[in-house]
This record gives C-alpha cells, structure tokens and sequence, in this order.
C-alpha cells in the first residue's frame, strides 16, 4: 500500500464523561488504531483526515469542554522510524490493513 501522501499522529484525551467518551471511541476507532487505553495513533490520507475532523467537530470534540481534554500530536515522516514501543499496546501497524467482507 503507497504511504506517500498520509499524515500520521497520535490523538490522547481524557474525557470522564462515560456517554461522550463511548461516542468519542467510536470515531476513533473508525478512523485509527488504539495504541493505549485513551490513545490512537492514525495514519490518514488528506480525504480521511477531512472525513476524521469533520466526525471530530460534528460530534462536538474540537471545542473547549470543561474537565476535558484532546491531545493531538503530529508524527513527521523523518522521525517515525524513532518512535520506541516498549511492553504490550493493542495492534500496531506499519502499512494499513484492509478487510473486505
């Protein structure tokens, strides 16, 4: 699969709001992989990262939220290869996996 053309980051939150929480983690689990318990890391084209944000705002998360909080943290291609993984996370990628049902 071509990598060229895809922004990858790590999104983190911290939302104690079970209901917005649930409805957050359905967005993300649509568009990125979970890495820890509140962090995704995704690798997206520009059509999906518009679709992601535009899920992001829709759903209200994009704002300032009172006892909330999202951390978006861009990846640059030049230091991907100095990430360091250390124990057991969920599945992590290199190329994006498609499967077709």
């Amino acid at each position: 699969m071509k990598k060229e053309g895809r922004d990858r980051f790590f999104l983190a939150f911290d939302i104690s709001d079970n209901r917005r929480r649930s409805r957050l983690v359905k967005i993300l689990e649509k568009f990125g992989c979970r890495s820890q318990f509140s962090v995704f890391e995704f690798w997206l084209t520009p059509a999906r990262k518009r679709e992601f944000f535009a899920c992001m705002e829709e759903g209200e998360f994009l704002g300032k939220r009172e006892g909330e909080g999202i951390l978006i943290i861009p990846i640059h291609p030049g230091s991907i290869q100095d990430i360091s993984r250390y124990g057991t996370t969920s599945r992590i990628y290199e190329d994006p996996i498609i499967a077709v049902f």
